[in-house]
């Protein structure tokens, strides 16, 4: 900073000093901004990460490998895997493929006293599905044991575990049956009895609320089929998911191939509408803040008239006046935005660690019908650390020039007339 300049600047921070209770309150409302932000920010960025990595953990994995001409919309419509050996040969062949798990997925009607619910039916080998997925986190640890045994459909009670939110509708409890009906893949009626083996919970609300998991080879002989609908599989590293379901579909042309990302674009389009939110709550932060800026160099150069007409008359040039102003607003930013990001820094930092007790403060029915994380934590947004400080000084140094303009153009006459 040349000689003058840091003369000037100077003198900028000795007015700012001068009237230290406005200075005080526009920089904590600058501040409180910066911090409000920076906190909103995180726990937004950090609903969308468990968001994401919910989808991933408990109902998609990495990939999903379903037959062709598979489409999602058509849900009564069952379609299995063929040349399901063949599919599972090439799984193993592939060195990025860690683990992979076979599951049938079709819809039922659930038959209730006042009608009938569609659900969703995930026919599952809990050997095989906790090395794709967490789901057997949130499952009775005997669940391998209850479903390994060899049951008869037509004669048996079949165990089942079934979504809390879908449960609590329904007032169910373990022990309970219930009855779901569906078409086979030939197009016949069937139905099968089942029995509330357990009730999970977990950070899926569609899981929690449309979901039942009954055997895998219940669910095969009841849809009268002898492949699974879709694969799951788990690869060596995420961020190359694109890359190994290009080469997927490449070795398996017969099938129809998606990942996490497409099996989520709901949820990419939710952190889109976070991320529009986000910027919309900055501008109405900001403008907050440059108001109260306004406002305090409009006071300034108002308190100060005489005193500018003194420095005018002394020789001071209009650019030095406007500068002294200017710098006014960059320190009042530079100062309460770096006062923001300290004061965030311990929140922000324990929410990431410890998270925000979800369970806590909401009723654990609501939890478990919205799918929210029983903690919530907060990610480490750098970029809108770094976002919000640049904003901040910008703001405020953008906020000061009508007032530094206004200041620079006093004629000397006038401004020493004032009282």
């Amino acid at each position: 900073m040349k000689k003058d300049n840091y003369f000037l600047f100077n003198m900028s921070i000795k007015n700012l000093l001068l009237y230290k209770t406005r200075t005080i309150l526009t920089f904590l409302i600058l501040g409180f901004g910066i911090f409000t932000y920076i906190i909103v920010e995180g726990m937004l960025d950090g609903m969308t990460n468990q968001t994401v990595e919910s989808i991933i953990q408990m109902q998609s994995s990495d990939i999903q490998i379903y037959p062709e001409g598979y489409n999602k919309e058509e849900q009564f419509t069952i379609l299995n895997l063929k040349n399901e050996d063949e599919i599972t040969k090439i799984l193993d062949s592939k060195d990025y493929v860690v683990a992979y798990s076979k599951r049938i997925t079709f819809t039922a009607m659930l038959e209730l006293s006042s009608g009938m619910s569609p659900v969703r039916v995930f026919g599952i080998n809990p050997e095989e599905d906790e090395k794709t997925l967490k789901l057997m986190d949130y499952l009775k640890n005997d669940i391998k044991i209850a479903f390994a045994k060899d049951f008869d459909a037509f004669f048996d009670t079949i165990p089942a575990c079934i979504g809390k939110a879908l449960a609590n509708e329904l007032n169910l409890k373990e022990k309970d049956n219930i009855i779901i009906s569906f078409k086979t893949k030939d197009g016949m009626y069937n139905s099968i009895n089942l029995e509330v083996f357990s009730i999970f919970m977990t950070s899926d609300s569609f899981l929690n609320s449309s979901c039942i998991i009954i055997p895998y080879n219940v669910a095969k002989n009841s849809l009268n089929i002898d492949s699974a609908t879709n694969i799951l599989v788990k690869t060596m590293d995420l961020k190359k998911v694109k890359n190994y379901t290009f080469d997927l579909q490449k070795s398996l042309p017969y099938t129809s191939i998606s990942n996490w990302m497409e099996e989520g674009k709901e949820i990419i389009e939710i952190s889109k509408t976070k991320g529009k939110f986000s910027g919309v709550f900055i501008i109405f932060i900001l403008i907050i803040a440059s108001i109260g800026i306004i406002n305090t160099m409009i006071m300034s150069v108002h308190e100060k008239t005489k005193e500018i007409g003194t420095l005018k008359a002394l020789g001071m040039s209009e650019k030095e006046i406007r500068k002294i102003f200017s710098y006014e607003g960059f320190a009042l930013g530079l100062f309460g935005s770096i006062f923001g990001i300290i004061l965030a820094l311990p929140l922000n930092y324990y929410l990431a660690k410890v998270g925000l007790n979800v369970a806590a403060m909401m009723d654990i029915n609501i939890i478990a019908e919205f799918g929210l994380p029983l903690v919530l934590y907060s990610s480490f947004p750098i970029k809108g650390y770094i976002s919000a400080f640049i904003l901040g000084v910008f703001v405020s140094y953008i906020s000061t020039y009508s007032s530094a303009k206004k200041a620079a153009k006093l004629e000397i006459t006038k401004a020493l007339r004032t009282i």
